[in-house]
């Protein structure tokens, strides 16, 4: 990932400072490794990134986890997500 970083509004980037990536057990990082995989080379060839993020128990967990991709896209500097 681009250490590039955007300026957010403040309480958002204080979340964002706040995460803790590396409390990410090894076991979810081999189940999320084949969407960084995607989302890595989609960015380095400058394609678009499409993501369809849902939650088949809750409309709001789906609606709030695109925000958050978009938000991680625009602080990384990740274009075309």
């Amino acid at each position: 990932m681009t250490s590039i970083q955007t300026a957010l509004f403040p309480e958002i980037e204080k979340v964002i400072l706040g995460f803790n990536f590396e409390s990410i057990s090894e076991e979810r990082k081999l189940v999320l490794q084949p969407l960084i995989d995607f989302v890595q080379t989609k960015a380095n060839n400058k394609q678009e990134i499409r993501l369809n993020l849902i939650c088949t128990h809750n409309s709001r967990r789906s609606h709030l986890s695109q925000v958050w991709a978009q938000t991680a896209a625009a602080y990384y500097d990740i274009k075309n997500v």
